[in-house]
């Protein structure tokens, strides 16, 4: 018995969400320049501040830098890891539909 080919059909049930604004308007590449000129620019004024401010309060403003620096790598992390995550499950629904032997569209 031949089997038949049959081109690649979402089902309904497999919908996704509509990319966001922000990713359409700034590739990968663009955006981790961009998140790297913001943290060198972030430590750049926090030095300025630790040479101008008393030594009583530069553990507070260790702990402000450190924190504010755990938030931006915390965010540049999530970010890649969804990328990552994006990619792998597409290589998989790709790799799949190659072994039903199913045509894609992308």
């Amino acid at each position: 018995m031949a089997r038949r080919r049959r081109r690649f059909r979402p089902r309904r049930g497999d919908a996704q969400a509509p990319p966001s604004a922000a990713a359409d308007a700034r590739p990968g590449g663009r955006t981790s320049l961009l998140f790297v000129l913001l943290v060198l620019l972030v430590g750049y004024w926090l030095g300025r501040i630790a040479t101008l401010v008393p030594t009583d309060a530069l553990p507070a403003l260790d702990i402000t830098a450190a924190l504010l620096c755990a938030v931006l790598f915390a965010v540049w992390y999530r970010r890649r890891a969804r990328e990552y995550l994006a990619t792998r499950q597409a290589a998989e629904r790709e790799r799949r539909a190659s072994a039903r032997g199913e045509e894609t569209t992308e």
